[in-house]
């Protein structure tokens, strides 16, 4: 969470998060994930890698799958909800 308020120090348009709320204890994620939720309401644009689909449901414009390599699945989150059992037949 200090990379976090150090980026976002720097006044950014552009804010890359990889696995942010990963290890965190379960009091604490909505916490971030609200303070994620402020930075997109101020305009910044955020593009966050996250293992945990549910954790960034409520944040997410678009959510993308990654197979490595090709994209597999895509929604915009409006549908997540809709199309979340297609989605997990591709997780292993």
């Amino acid at each position: 969470m200090v990379a976090i308020a150090r980026a976002l120090a720097t006044d950014p348009t552009l804010v890359l998060l990889d696995e942010a709320l990963e290890g965190l204890a379960p009091i604490v994620r909505p916490r971030l994930a609200k303070g994620i939720q402020q930075m997109k309401e101020e305009g910044i644009s955020i593009l966050m890698a996250e293992s945990n689909i549910l954790h960034v449901k409520d944040v997410a414009d678009r959510i993308y799958k990654v197979n490595y390599p090709p994209l597999t699945w895509l929604s915009d989150n409006s549908q997540f909800l809709i199309t979340l059992p297609k989605f997990t037949n591709h997780l292993s």
